[in-house]
């Protein structure tokens, strides 16, 4: 009928013998009889007729027991197809073979119990009701920011001198952690954003705000954003592209002092944990995606 055969039978020593590849041996609860469950691979489709084949399996033992009848062989056979789309399934034929003692009427009578009686094959019958009911996710994959538009004005934080004019390229060491080569420029819509990054900047120096114009398309910044927090509320982004100094802004607000202690304070121990900042390395051929 179909290419998903599961085979549930007793082999009496427990030795495994001829089987599929895919082979389950256990004891019978109802006689401490050994029998093998096998399949030839280890799918859906084969393991819901493993269900049939077993369940069959047992019943025969249990109603034989309630009878007084000693099966000495029982052999059940499950096949079925599938098919559709969505797929469906086609259909279970199941076949059973028994040996026993007793006479030809009482294991015929044995079969037609089991034939009511058997939990899944009535089950699948009357139809199941299927439902998820949760999904426990965990993925260590984070997704390339999106680009965004802001028109702007944009800041930038730094210990840098610099002077309307001059540009700011990825490349150099990054102002924090451990000073990697930094892959982006970074930038902010809100002056607080980019105050704490001249207050946090390492080098010598006194904190600098410069106002700056982005070269090329701008995109979130992941570490201030939903890789992180929800949303985007400090307005910070990254960008490839150059970026270019248009003015310093001399009336920014520092943070309080306690303020700005605490936050180096969580940035010192984001360091012991070996907590980096997201800043994707660049690939072979320049574009980021891994490709090289």
């Amino acid at each position: 009928m179909g290419d998903f055969e599961a085979v549930v039978e007793t082999t009496g020593d427990g030795t495994i013998g001829e089987a599929g590849p895919v082979v389950l041996e256990v004891r019978n609860r109802h006689t401490g009889q050994w029998n093998r469950a096998s399949v030839d691979e280890f799918t859906g489709g084969h393991l819901l007729h493993l269900a049939v084949a077993g369940c069959v399996s047992n019943d025969l033992f249990r109603e034989a027991k309630a009878r007084g009848i000693v099966l000495t062989r029982v052999r059940v056979v499950a096949d079925g197809g599938f098919g559709g789309d969505p797929c469906q399934s086609t259909g279970v034929d199941y076949r059973i073979e028994v040996e026993s003692n007793a006479s030809e009427p009482a294991l015929r009578d044995l079969v037609a119990r089991v034939e009511d009686v058997a939990e899944i094959p009535s089950a699948l019958r009357h139809g199941v009701l299927v439902r998820l009911t949760g999904a426990r996710i965990r993925s260590g994959h984070e997704p390339r920011p999106s680009e965004v538009s802001d028109p702007g004005p944009f800041f930038h934080g730094t210990r840098a001198d610099l002077v309307g004019g001059d540009v700011l390229v990825p490349g150099y060491a990054s102002n924090f952690g451990e000073r990697r080569e930094a892959n982006h420029v970074y930038v902010s819509a809100t002056l607080d954003a980019a105050t704490w990054g001249a207050e946090l900047a390492v080098g010598e120096g006194r904190g600098r705000v410069y106002e700056v114009e982005p070269t090329g398309p701008i995109e979130d910044d992941p570490n201030l954003t939903n890789m992180r927090f929800p949303g985007n509320p400090t307005r910070s982004y990254r960008t490839r592209h150059p970026v270019r100094v248009v003015r310093e802004v001399l009336d920014w607000e520092p943070h309080p002092p306690e303020v700005l202690q605490t936050m180096r304070e969580h940035l010192a121990a984001l360091d012991r944990q070996g907590v980096e900042a997201v800043d994707d390395r660049v690939d072979g051929d320049g574009d980021g995606d891994g490709d090289g």
